[in-house]
């Protein structure tokens, strides 16, 4: 079996079913979201997997599904766009001075004001950064990432999921801050998180709150229609 080909199972152990993706690799790995996903070798080694990993599987997929129950309980109260709480209401697309949209506004005409305002905001922050700390980066690119709030490739480009576009402002600074610091040092050593906690010394308890972010800005990705671009 190659690594592109791959076999879906579905393991019930312990009563608990897991997504089980068997695929031609090396080392095995979990995916948990709102469902449980094993990526694996073999069927066999699936069901190894799982037992010898069982309690830490639970534990993670029980953190998980809290933090998807806190992103739909901040989503019935809270429309986060561009860092500011928004509502619906009588406007043509979205309207930045009085914080409110259009609920049926276009995904297309939604997706391209977004990228713009993220673009300003995003180089706006970044030059901070770059000017407190001589940070130095090339170009920013903004993209809709399935797994990554961002990355900074070897050539200190950095990328940025656009669902950054509908996080609370010190999230959004806390992944703009970890990526131009990947243009200094390029792994997570402690050299790197002597920065990261210098600017950010609560930065594992932010760690925690980007989960819950991650499902919440699904939801509005999803509520907008916005799709790959």
């Amino acid at each position: 079996m190659t690594k592109s080909e791959k076999v879906m199972k579905n393991i019930n152990y312990n009563g608990i079913n897991f997504n089980v993706v068997i695929k031609g690799i090396k080392n095995p790995r979990i995916e948990i979201g709102e469902d449980l996903k094993i990526i694996i070798n073999s069927e066999e080694n699936a069901v190894s997997f799982i037992k010898n990993n069982y309690e830490w599987i639970l534990k993670k997929y029980d953190f998980i599904k809290k933090c998807s129950d806190e992103a739909k309980n901040i989503l019935n109260n809270n429309l986060i766009i561009m860092n500011e709480n928004f509502e619906f209401g009588d406007t043509k697309y979205i309207n930045f001075e009085n914080k409110i949209i259009n609920k049926n506004i276009n995904n297309v005409v939604f997706k391209k004001i977004i990228i713009k305002k993220l673009s300003e905001k995003i180089e706006n922050k970044l030059n901070y950064y770059k000017n407190k700390y001589d940070f130095d980066y090339n170009k920013i690119v903004i993209r809709n990432q399935k797994t990554k709030w961002g990355s900074c490739s070897s050539e200190n480009n950095l990328n940025f999921n656009i669902r950054i576009a509908f996080i609370p402002e010190i999230l959004f600074n806390y992944i703009l801050f970890h990526e131009i610091v990947h243009t200094r040092i390029k792994n997570h050593n402690k050299m790197f998180y002597s920065y990261i906690s210098n600017e950010f010394n609560n930065y594992k308890k932010l760690n925690d709150e980007l989960y819950i972010y991650w499902f919440y800005s699904n939801m509005i990705m999803e509520m907008f229609n916005i799709k790959n671009f």
